[in-house]
């Protein structure tokens, strides 16, 4: 159906890491029922896994600044104000949020607006990208991510979801992130697209950026993680590693133990 076989799970080779990229010491999203500490590396890509309702949104909001928190969080020795983000995009943080449509885009203005709109935020409010750096940034994004958007001047809505999100994460690429929040970024959208996702998170994380990323499918973060955080009842539950499997990540998600038989016994919370 798409020209070419899609068939086996993405398996990102893993890469040597380097410095510290993000490091939170006593780091407490508001509504979280206890601080964490986290550690991210140029080169690392890290997981976030946990049922509905468990933190995880929350937790990339807090380091991103949408969100309070108390406790240190720094980027490249770069310490960050508690819900500023338009300090951590200063200092290199990207964020893709969940709900691309409401948060991600300008559902009312053109493909071409569209394309400028993160540069918007880092700028003060009385200043607007002209319409060469806006074609400027758009064509980078579909050599990039072969983005297919034939009309510049169409309604964003008017794309399909995986060109939608192809443009949110194509934005913030332009600037070269030091480090990636990615909050479920496949979600919704055509399985080629999802590759081509994997792919460009395989080229950051090469490229010296860390990611943390957010997902839904087991399958996913198993596939492209170095390690995996496991969030349960708005607290950091498990770090899990190589070597583990879906049965390991869910059991740890529920609050159980996990047994290679298959038998679990409730650990509580």
């Amino acid at each position: 159906m798409v020209g070419r076989s899609l068939e086996g799970q993405y398996r990102r080779p893993r890469a040597e890491s380097g410095e510290v990229v993000l490091a939170a010491a006593g780091l407490r999203p508001d509504g979280f029922a206890a601080p964490l500490d986290l550690e991210l590396r140029a080169g690392e890509v890290v997981g976030v896994a946990g049922l509905l309702g468990s933190g995880r949104t929350e937790l990339l909001e807090a380091i991103f600044g949408l969100r309070k928190r108390e406790g240190e969080v720094a980027v490249v020795g770069n310490s960050l104000r508690a819900a500023d983000p338009r300090e951590s995009i200063r200092h290199g943080v990207a964020f893709v949020p969940e709900d691309r449509r409401r948060l991600g885009l300008s559902l009312r203005q053109s493909v071409l607006s569209n394309a400028g709109l993160v540069d918007l935020g880092s700028r003060s409010l009385a200043s607007f990208l002209g319409r060469d750096q806006q074609r400027r940034i758009l064509t980078h994004i579909r050599e990039e991510l072969s983005l297919k958007a034939p009309d510049d001047g169409a309604p964003i809505w008017t794309l399909s979801g995986g060109n939608q999100q192809k443009l949110v994460l194509g934005r913030w690429l332009q600037r070269r992130p030091r480090l990636l929040l990615l909050d479920d970024p496949t979600r919704a959208i055509d399985v080629l697209t999802k590759r081509e996702v994997y792919d460009v998170i395989h080229a950051m994380a090469e490229a010296g950026a860390a990611v943390l990323i957010v997902s839904s499918e087991l399958p996913e973060l198993l596939g492209l993680c170095d390690r995996i955080l496991v969030l349960r009842e708005r607290q950091l539950a498990a770090t899990l590693g190589d070597g583990i499997g879906e049965e390991e990540v869910a059991a740890a998600m529920a609050g159980v133990v996990f047994s290679p038989a298959g038998a679990g016994t409730g650990a509580g919370a």
